[in-house]
């Protein structure tokens, strides 16, 4: 699949937007990803926190089969996964139209087999949208996924001021601002920013990172009642210190993920292979602000290791109890004219 078909070709039609989308930039977040602050404060409700296994991050990571090959000029994004409905998203943001905030929402259908005759993947069009920034949410809803992406930077930080959800709808042509989308501030009083969401599957729960102040910090909601921009009774909302990623060798945060009790943050800078690449990958305890792991240089199979100029990008989980326990980080590696999506995915717990 050459995904620069896919992003230029003709659009169908669409839901039509408000207004105008205007010129958005947004940033990667860098160091102090976890706040300036020394001090790590925790809510009352995180105690109550459903305890799950951890994946042992020491241990090589296998590749991934994605059921279509997925490259663009840029390379894609961030993932997510909604293992309830068997869908794996990637956002590609558009290197053609980027003062349009622009980009293309991949959807692969996985209860189809790899290399299947049958379409396992669809599209789906978003303009003036964030890029999913280090994440986005792809929450169940019955049969249906609603997503969660960055919106609205600061025009100084390029921080995202909101966030939008919607759902998936193939084919669609998304605007920011239109009709049908939930979108919101969900800390109240204003001030917040640098907005990002992932979905943890083993509590339910619609995960918010944002800034304010000094302060980043982590919240959780109920994802039936923030569809319905009711962010007033979050399930926990836990400031963390910097001192998660003191010892890491990069500074630039790939990506995070939620599991239970288990905060997932991936960093790393791109290389020549990733066999020289500095990616790392760090869990914390929500419950505690303690670091369970890491940080851990990522270390994948044979295969893997040999990928050409490759780019750590995203971080995800892959949860259906009984079914599903995987963490699986993203590399965006260069063939001869793009780059291209590989997944490799962890499965092994600690003892």
């Amino acid at each position: 699949m050459n995904l620069k078909t896919v992003l230029v070709g003709a659009l169908p039609l669409g839901l039509l937007p408000a207004a105008a989308a205007a010129a958005q930039t947004h940033k990667i977040s860098k160091y102090g990803w976890f706040g300036s602050s020394s001090a790590v404060e925790h809510a009352q409700q995180v105690k109550a926190i459903v305890s799950d296994a951890s994946i042992d991050l020491s241990q090589p990571f296998d590749a991934f089969t994605i059921p279509s090959t997925l490259y663009e000029k840029l390379g894609p994004y961030t993932f997510a996964f909604d293992a309830t409905n068997r869908r794996l998203f990637f956002s590609v943001p558009n290197t053609e139209l980027p003062s349009l905030g622009y980009n293309c929402l991949i959807g692969f259908d996985l209860s189809k087999p790899a290399g299947s005759s049958s379409s396992s993947y669809e599209e789906m069009y978003l303009y003036g949208f964030g890029p999913g920034n280090v994440s986005f949410a792809a929450v169940p809803e019955g049969n249906d996924t609603r997503l969660w992406f960055d919106v609205d930077p600061d025009p100084t930080t390029g921080r995202a001021t909101a966030l939008a959800g919607f759902l998936w709808l193939p084919r669609i042509r998304l605007y920011n601002p239109s009709t049908g989308l939930v979108k919101a501030s969900p800390v109240a009083g204003g001030g917040a920013d640098d907005y990002s969401s992932t979905y943890d599957p083993a509590t339910d729960s619609l995960v918010v990172r944002y800034r304010l102040g000094n302060q980043t910090r982590i919240t959780a909601y109920d994802p039936v009642r923030a569809s319905k921009k009711d962010f007033s009774a979050p399930k926990y909302d836990v400031q963390f210190a910097s001192r998660a990623l003191n010892t890491a060798k990069s500074k630039t945060v790939r990506g995070w993920a939620v599991l239970a009790q288990n905060l997932y943050v991936l960093t790393g800078d791109s290389a020549s292979t990733f066999a020289d690449t500095n990616a790392e990958i760090v869990n914390v305890d929500i419950r505690t602000g303690r670091t369970t792991q890491g940080p851990v240089g990522a270390q994948v199979n044979k295969l893997g290791s040999g990928l050409y100029d490759a780019l750590p990008q995203g971080l995800g989980v892959r949860y259906k109890k009984g079914e599903y326990h995987q963490l699986l980080f993203g590399v965006a590696a260069r063939t001869s004219s793009h780059r291209q999506a590989n997944l490799f995915s962890g499965s092994k717990v600690l003892g």
